[in-house]
């Protein structure tokens, strides 16, 4: 399965939600995370992304293969934290590398930190239909020549990812060792070529059938839809802002519950 799902509409209140709310929601967690240190703490935050994509009727197994490539990242995290940090408890000693207790901690909550952000924006994206964010960037007064070209990014990106799948296929046949995530990894600069020319190919055939469709002729166009905060938007976003406002006062008046 890819590591970036595209979106695909479930019938759940949140899919139905406005566009707004949902960069909203990811505002709000991206706060949470990012102004926290608290290893518990973030692990909590973990738990509510993965409650949200069960309300939402988003299946674990849509966010496990990146969580599952995100893995070898946060174990080399936490290898360097029990390396920089010594301290009077050590840990491991691997011939003259000497691991720490107290660089655990540390690396536990960058390690989280990172699973926070990646997963929420993740969810958030499997959440928003390219069109009604290219709909919201309309309201903002962008021109709609680049509006579009985020919603056709969200559409793209996955297309690439196949592709970039099919090079290691083919550079797995040709006896390169690929197996695993970390391998992958090291040996993407030779796989980089042909992905560069292969997403220059694609990017020209979308934009000589645009241009065939008449994609830019008039300074302005019309659409089939619209986007607008309903009363379910509202409540959403008002329990955002409180929410929002209560973190802040918590974190103001006993910044010890966050560190």
């Amino acid at each position: 399965m890819p590591v970036l799902t595209t979106y695909a509409y479930r019938d759940s209140f949140v899919f139905r939600l406005d566009p707004r709310v949902k960069i909203a929601w990811l505002g709000v967690m991206l706060l949470l995370s990012i102004t926290t240190s608290r290893p518990a703490l973030l692990a909590g935050y973990l738990l509510l992304i993965l409650l949200a994509a069960a309300v939402a009727g988003v299946p674990f197994v849509h966010l496990w293969p990146t969580a599952r490539a995100m893995l070898s990242v946060a174990a080399v995290i936490v290898f360097i934290q029990l390396f920089l940090h010594p301290g009077p408890h050590p840990l491991l000693q691997v011939g003259g590398i000497r691991l720490y207790r107290e660089g655990f901690p540390i690396g536990l909550e960058v390690a989280l930190r990172i699973y926070c952000i990646v997963l929420a924006s993740l969810l958030t994206f499997i959440w928003m239909d390219p069109t009604a964010l290219t709909l919201l960037l309309l309201k903002t007064g962008l021109n709609y020549r680049y509006a579009m070209l985020v919603g056709l990014s969200l559409r793209t990106f996955p297309l690439l990812e196949r592709e970039l799948g099919k090079i290691y296929d083919s550079q797995q046949a040709r006896g390169m060792e690929l197996r695993g995530t970390l391998r992958k990894l090291v040996r993407l600069l030779p796989v980089m070529m042909p992905f560069v020319l292969r997403a220059l190919r694609r990017a020209n055939e979308i934009a000589v059938s645009m241009e065939l469709r008449g994609f830019g002729y008039r300074k302005e166009r019309t659409w089939q839809r619209s986007i607008a905060l309903g009363s379910w938007d509202r409540i959403v976003l008002t329990g955002l802002a409180v929410v929002t406002v209560a973190y802040a006062g918590l974190r103001l008046t006993q910044p010890g519950w966050f560190v």
